[in-house]
């Protein structure tokens, strides 16, 4: 079984191949990187290089494929006798793939563009099996990936299980295989501040400019007076024009992981991002959405598959001032919010309570097919 993503050790990937039980079946990763490779292999990981002779061998002549994106995420040369299984990497409420209609991504996927067609076939494979969450994502994804309903397998996400473990285990795994970076701030900073805020905006097709919404001087001057730090963690496809240094905003590399960092935030700060979705599974936390181009974003970047205040609760914030006053003094959740989530988190995440694990779950298909 050969485990992958192309963007590095993240994701349900990563999960998938710490924490899933794959019986008899032995587990291998596959780096896009050289450099992650020798990372992975001194933390104990069975990592191979992607282009490497056992790296090559192994993606060649492995039964299964695993991986978060696409079958490239692996290796798209080596995949074609493999039994494909996309893992994807969010449930939420942007249309995806094929089934985008607006933005620059539209282009990306459109059956004519022969330039992918030569240059990214693998974007053109389907899977023979994929990871749903709830019977609503299933439409969702069969339509997004045009696979049939007999693909799909229902369980939570791998990356979701681990940040529900408990304190103990979670910090087992991050003194293991995280980064120096995450082990500090979690490990020691986390205990400095009263309060970690995390940021997390949405990739925008365009690659528009998020920083100078905000007024991050003022945001630091409060953040220091109230001992709390402001966590920022682009999307990996986001390019950066400008960093900030002050003492009370810290930027998260694009390499790291935030999963194990997110059951020790007191709150999220996001936008259509479907961390939303699983953020909203450790219940009880503060959410703010900061929606500073909702109408641009929905009419020039990604169209929507479902109503965005439907299937959305809590603080939602259209400017800098207001999410400044929601971050310091506002944002309580109410009832009939707590409500919401509930009734959102039964939508996207209908098979959280599965027995059965997902290894378990594709033998069996494999074994009915």
């Amino acid at each position: 079984m050969c485990i992958g993503s192309s963007h590095g050790f993240r994701d349900n990937a990563k999960y998938y191949y710490l924490y899933e039980n794959s019986r008899d079946i032995k587990k291998y990763w596959i780096s896009n990187s050289y450099s992650d490779n020798v990372l992975l292999q001194k933390k104990g990981i069975k990592s191979h290089y992607k282009w490497s002779l056992k790296g090559l061998y192994l993606s060649l002549v492995s039964k299964f494929h695993i991986y978060d994106y696409n079958i490239d995420d692996i290796n798209f040369w080596t995949s074609g006798r493999a039994i494909k299984f996309n893992l994807w990497h969010g449930v939420g409420i942007k249309n995806i793939e094929f089934k985008i209609k607006i933005g620059s991504s539209k282009k990306h996927f459109n059956k004519l563009n022969l330039k992918n067609i030569i240059f990214s076939p693998y974007i053109y494979i389907k899977p023979d099996f994929f990871l749903s969450t709830s019977d609503m994502m299933d439409k969702h994804f069969c339509e997004c990936f045009r696979i049939h309903s007999n693909a799909i397998i229902h369980n939570i996400y791998p990356r979701c299980q681990f940040f529900l473990k408990n304190k103990k285990k979670l910090l087992n795994h991050i003194k293991r295989y995280e980064s120096s970076f995450l082990q500090n701030l979690i490990l020691k900073k986390s205990k400095e501040f009263n309060k970690l805020h995390l940021y997390v905006p949405t990739w925008r097709d365009s690659g528009k400019d998020f920083i100078s919404k905000i007024n991050w001087h003022q945001l630091n001057d409060t953040l220091a007076e109230k001992n709390e730090l402001f966590l920022i963690k682009p999307h990996p496809n986001t390019i950066l024009k400008t960093h900030l240094e002050l003492s009370n905003i810290l930027y998260i590399p694009n390499k790291e992981d935030i999963y194990p960092l997110m059951p020790f935030t007191d709150t999220l700060i996001t936008d259509y991002s479907s961390v939303y979705y699983d953020y909203l599974l450790l219940r009880d936390k503060k959410i703010i959405l900061f929606l500073f181009d909702y109408i641009e974003y929905v009419k020039n970047e990604r169209d929507l598959a479902f109503d965005f205040n439907e299937f959305t609760a809590g603080v939602k914030v259209y400017n800098y001032d207001d999410f400044f006053n929601s971050l310091f003094f506002n944002g309580k959740k109410s009832l009939s919010d707590y409500k919401k989530e509930e009734k959102i988190i039964h939508s996207f995440w209908e098979y959280t309570e599965n027995k059965k694990s997902i290894n378990d779950q594709l033998i069996s298909k494999i074994n009915h097919e």
